[in-house]
């Protein structure tokens, strides 16, 4: 598919090189996940392992489970596209004892960082269907504790998120200074140039307007 090349393809991916969280909030259909695809992909070619987390399908998975596989879903999405090879629902049983939050938490450390030098990234996209989920607000809880892990264990330097949804931050958390937005950079989307816009005029029979 065509992807059109725009200024937030290069700041975004040099943030994330740079090991900054970033986020990036803007109406629907307004590119954030074309983004992230293509930012994803010029990551793996700089040797950094990326996931991707998409709420509309863990919401899905939230209706019918409870709280513990809801997040042990997070969890195994990640090892399956990071390609770790871990007993995952033996971990996660014997950490059955720390709180979801923690848990979570707790496998970064444990099951990605662990794992081996790399660097990390993982987008999570569609944050607003989770806006009014306490799970939701949970899990961007562990994220800024995984930041916040930074002071202390160095390990977590080498892992990155990328926020993705439509809403302000006020919309989407209850203490936007102590969740992720709090830390981390705002990724604005500028409008098409015109070079960008002159092949869908083409395309729409369009061309000249």
């Amino acid at each position: 598919p065509c992807y059109l090349q725009r200024d937030a393809d290069d700041l975004l991916l040099r943030r994330l090189l740079d090991g900054d969280y970033c986020h990036v909030l803007a109406q629907r259909h307004t590119g954030k996940t074309s983004l992230a695809a293509h930012t994803a992909w010029n990551l793996r070619d700089c040797d950094v392992r990326v996931a991707v987390i998409d709420f509309t399908q863990m919401l899905r998975n939230e209706q019918d489970d409870t709280a513990g596989r809801w997040y042990y879903s997070i969890a195994y999405r990640i090892v399956r596209d990071l390609r770790i090879k871990s007993d995952m629902q033996a971990w996660w049983a014997d950490h059955s004892g720390l709180t979801n939050q923690q848990r979570l938490v707790e496998f970064f450390f444990e099951i990605v960082l662990a794992g081996s030098e790399h660097r990390y990234v993982v987008f999570v996209d569609r944050l607003d269907v989770m806006a009014d989920n306490p799970l939701g607000q949970e899990f961007l809880s562990a994220v800024r504790s995984c930041y916040d892990m930074r002071s202390t264990e160095p390990e977590f330097q080498r892992l990155t998120f990328c926020l993705l949804g439509s809403g302000t931050p006020e919309e989407l958390v209850k203490e936007v200074q102590d969740s992720p937005f709090g830390i981390s950079t705002f990724i604005p989307l500028g409008d098409f140039r015109r070079n960008e816009i002159d092949p869908l005029l083409e395309g729409l029979g369009s061309e000249g307007v």
